[in-house]
């Protein structure tokens, strides 16, 4: 039976409460051991960052702790940018926050993280950033210790991660499971596909390749995800069943990559512009087998000279749809496919205690 300890059976909304079930204890320990035996045992733990990357927490903290001269800063990232998901999401900055901080200004950069500029490095401030989720895995395994964290999971993808399903499933909500759960178990307690229905396929938030169905089985673990061809992110899934045209499901990602590229690179947001408008071409019925060729080069350039991810993201997503659904893009160019119902890429709008989640169709 999954082990769960993140996600309380109830809301805890008092003080007094959180204390009598344990809070605080990771606290306590960090304080009586200190922070060289608190790295130590996140390290020896095997807790990966739950915000997407699945970085090692003890590697990024103990870098900041070896970052040289100035204050650290901890900063618990709550912020809830990506479509599909009701968790944290790692902040998309182009100064390293463990190495800089918060208010350094790297001049050979020329652009400032914060509102108190700085000379050089000589005033930095190390900043560690993680997400809601791991800081309150890091402070169970301060209470529990390095052997009842690697009891759940997997060896090399440890402990539990909290999933958040929305998209064409019977009930969206928000799970926590051990690591190492196939994605499928975790669509079953979802409720599964909706009635009179098949699964198509699933996307962990709007920056990794897409899962077809017959992947479903997959592991939840970053090494299983990746060796797919895709990435567990954050966890956050948008099931997609066979009602849909995959083509339409490209054009709404690569619409809400496009807009939020923040014209830094011309080549990724003119390209991101141009792919999202190819791909409207195709579902709206205007265009022909030559737009195939142009989206290749386009999808190719979008890359370059890019100094974030985000190109990647849009290259990454919308050409893994396109490789893995080349008949629903033929269906649309032959005109065979008009009846597919229109989609969006769902935010959401609510989540009850009970891990329900309703979101915008």
């Amino acid at each position: 039976m999954t082990q769960t300890y993140l996600l309380p059976p109830s809301p805890i909304e008092r003080i007094d409460d959180f204390l009598s079930a344990g809070g605080g204890r990771g606290l306590e320990r960090a304080l009586q051991i200190g922070k060289t035996a608190t790295i130590d045992l996140v390290t020896a733990a095997g807790l990966r960052g739950r915000g997407g990357a699945g970085f090692s927490v003890g590697r990024k903290w103990a870098s900041v702790r070896d970052g040289g001269a100035g204050t650290r800063f901890v900063v618990a990232n709550g912020a809830e940018g990506e479509p599909a998901t009701f968790k944290d999401r790692m902040l998309p900055g182009l100064l390293p926050p463990y190495e800089l901080g918060l208010f350094a200004t790297d001049l050979a950069i020329g652009w400032e993280s914060g509102n108190r500029p700085v000379s050089g490095r000589a005033e930095a401030n190390p900043t560690v950033v993680n997400n809601v989720e791991t800081l309150a895995s890091a402070a169970h395994i301060l209470a529990n210790g390095v052997e009842w964290f690697r009891a759940m999971g997997t060896h090399d993808s440890p402990g539990t991660i909290i999933a958040t399903v929305v998209g064409d499933v019977v009930r969206p909500g928000v799970h926590e499971v051990e690591m190492g759960t196939p994605f499928s178990e975790l669509l079953a307690m979802c409720g599964g596909p909706l009635p009179g229905r098949r699964y198509k396929a699933a996307f962990s938030g709007v920056s990794n390749a897409v899962l077809p169905a017959d992947a479903f089985e997959t592991p939840l673990t970053y090494e299983h995800f990746a060796a797919r061809g895709s990435g567990l992110g954050a966890a956050g899934f948008v099931v997609y069943d066979d009602s849909v045209n995959m083509t339409l499901i490209a054009y709404e990602l690569s619409r809400f990559l496009a807009a939020e590229s923040c014209g830094q690179c011309p080549p990724c947001k003119q390209g991101s512009l141009a792919i999202t408008a190819d791909l409207a071409s195709i579902c709206d019925g205007g265009a022909t087998d030559a737009v195939l060729g142009q989206l290749a080069t386009r999808l190719r350039a979008v890359t370059d000279a890019n100094r974030c991810f985000l190109g990647s993201e849009e290259q990454v997503v919308v050409s893994s749809i396109l490789r893995e659904f080349p008949d629903d893009v033929a269906a649309l160019l032959e005109g065979r496919s008009t009846s597919a119902r229109a989609v969006r890429v769902p935010p959401i709008d609510h989540i009850a205690d009970d891990g329900t989640v309703t979101h915008h169709a």
